[in-house]
């Protein structure tokens, strides 16, 4: 794990995607590993109930992208039908010329700092941080259960919730009550990213 006083990423190429549903299937880390050190959508982005498989595919997106310490460019709405205070720790889209920003657009980036929900992980747990919201409400979490990793990386994917195993469809049960998992249509995705790099020198955080 690097910090956030290197200068490494600064170094790379800024790729370029289409519309959400180019980030269906995506594989951020090896598009790092082949040198990517930046994304930029180059379509509108809806995140939306109506349409949950491009919107969480988008979502695991912005979330690896912030694993990794690597900026996503976009712009875009978000449905009044969905949170953005889940989503605060990701970044938020970018203002255009002309747009009526709306409520949920204001939220997310007034709020949206790095390190705000993160996990890391095991051998045989899960520690997760969670303070995008203030106060009271701010918690840190412990997961220890057999088969983590498995049901950590099943639920970093868009998963159908059918499908999982018993275990890890009662994972996202947890996740989901403590707003660290969304669902939507029958898809979930994990909320919280890895901490790979650290955004800000480590004692910030």
């Amino acid at each position: 794990m690097t910090t956030g006083d290197s200068a490494s990423a600064s170094v790379g190429k800024v790729l370029e995607l289409g519309g959400p549903e180019a980030a269906v299937g995506y594989d951020v880390a090896a598009a790092i590993d082949g040198g990517a050190r930046g994304f930029r959508l180059r379509d509108a982005v809806r995140l939306s109930g109506d349409e949950p498989r491009a919107t969480l595919a988008f979502v695991r997106l912005l979330r690896d992208a912030a694993s990794f310490g690597v900026p996503v460019a976009w712009h875009g709405i978000i449905d009044e039908g969905l949170d953005a205070r889940l989503l605060i720790h990701l970044a938020p889209p970018g203002p255009v010329p002309g747009e009526q920003t709306s409520v949920n657009l204001a939220e997310w980036r007034h709020f949206h700092q790095p390190g705000l929900c993160y996990y890391r992980l095991g051998p045989g747990f899960v520690f997760i941080k969670d303070v995008r919201w203030e106060g009271e409400h701010a918690a840190r979490y412990r997961f220890e259960l057999e088969g983590i990793e498995r049901i950590v990386a099943e639920l970093e994917t868009v998963a159908d919730s059918a499908t999982l195993a018993d275990d890890a469809k009662g994972a996202l049960e947890d996740l989901t009550t403590e707003h660290l998992a969304l669902q939507l249509g029958g898809l979930a995705t994990l909320l919280p990213y890895r901490m790979r790099r650290w955004p800000v020198p480590a004692l910030e955080i």
